[in-house]
């Protein structure tokens, strides 16, 4: 089956980390991801920006 992920984080501390109420997500890159996913047929995917990143 192929799988879409509509919604995960990438968390690169290359990239400025806002704190946010306290929370600072551990650092969580693309090899990460491809790693613990690696099992998976995912074909496409979402990153989603999280409050951490100051963007929204």
């Amino acid at each position: 089956m192929k799988i879409f992920d509509a919604h995960f984080h990438i968390i690169d501390f290359d990239y400025p980390i806002t704190e946010n109420q306290g929370y600072v997500p551990p650092s969580y890159v693309v090899d990460d991801y491809q790693k613990e996913t690696a099992t998976y047929h995912i074909v496409g995917g979402a990153i989603v920006s999280g409050s951490f990143q100051g963007f929204d």
